[in-house]
């Protein structure tokens, strides 16, 4: 299985995007980049037999994406941009093991 990044913004590239935008006072921030979160439906909800979710809780994720499109682009000032969209294909979504954290998981602690 290939190795889980986390996709967290760091604290300067949080601070960098805060300055780029016109926020209210509450504002507190992106935690994590614009486009990495995924929204389910009542049908989807009910496919992956997902009942009782609170806020806050964790699961694990396992996808199988297509890519539907990757672009790559240079300007003039030498820098480069890349962008992919990826459709998911197959999803699954459980609790996260007893035997190991969400977090050991993610970030392959103690293997």
């Amino acid at each position: 299985m290939a190795e889980l990044v986390s996709m967290k913004l760091s604290d300067a590239d949080r601070k960098a995007r805060e300055r780029e935008m016109l926020a209210s006072p509450s504002y507190e921030g992106e935690q994590y980049p614009w486009g990495l979160s995924l929204n389910l439906d009542n049908d989807t909800m009910k496919r992956l037999n997902l009942k009782g979710l609170t806020a806050g809780q964790e699961l694990s994720l396992v996808a199988v994406v297509k890519v539907t499109s990757a672009t790559t682009s240079s300007y003039d000032d030498g820098k480069e941009h890349a962008s992919a969209s990826l459709q998911i294909t197959d999803m699954a979504l459980e609790m996260p093991s007893a035997k190991r954290s969400l977090a050991d998981a993610l970030y392959n602690k103690g293997e």
